[in-house]
């Protein structure tokens, strides 16, 4: 049975122009994690199985994105890959986006190079 997902999003440029959207998402699967992670230390967090389908909606967001001392990082399985910065919350609606992570994603870990506690939530959606 699928499950729906209602997005929205609006940005405004400062005396400038604007954009936003809204729309509705299905999906077969979804699971949504929270973890806190201390200040300086990391995180695997486990994401949907591959084998629950491809994935469909990625999100990513954190209490804070701050980078004193450090910037907070997450990585994808492979410890070979590169830490990418989470400066700001992720947000990959659909297919298409959401491939930029690989089909076989079952964990990501989290790095917290700031001086202070960081809550990381994460919803991901996928097909079968």
């Amino acid at each position: 049975m699928a499950e729906q997902i209602d997005w929205a999003f609006s940005l405004k440029v400062a005396a400038g122009p604007s954009l936003s959207g809204t729309g509705k998402r299905s999906v077969e699967i979804y699971d949504k994690t929270t973890t806190s992670i201390l200040a300086g230390e990391s995180a695997e967090v486990d994401i949907l199985p591959a084998a629950s389908g491809e994935l469909a909606l990625v999100a990513i967001t954190a209490d804070q994105y701050g980078a004193d001392p450090g910037p907070i990082t997450y990585q994808q399985d492979d410890a070979d890959t590169t830490p990418i910065t989470l400066d700001g919350p992720v947000t990959l609606i659909g297919t298409g986006a959401a491939a930029m992570f690989p089909k076989e994603l079952s964990t990501l870990t989290f790095t917290n190079g700031t001086a202070a506690p960081v809550v990381i939530q994460i919803l991901i959606g996928r097909n079968a």
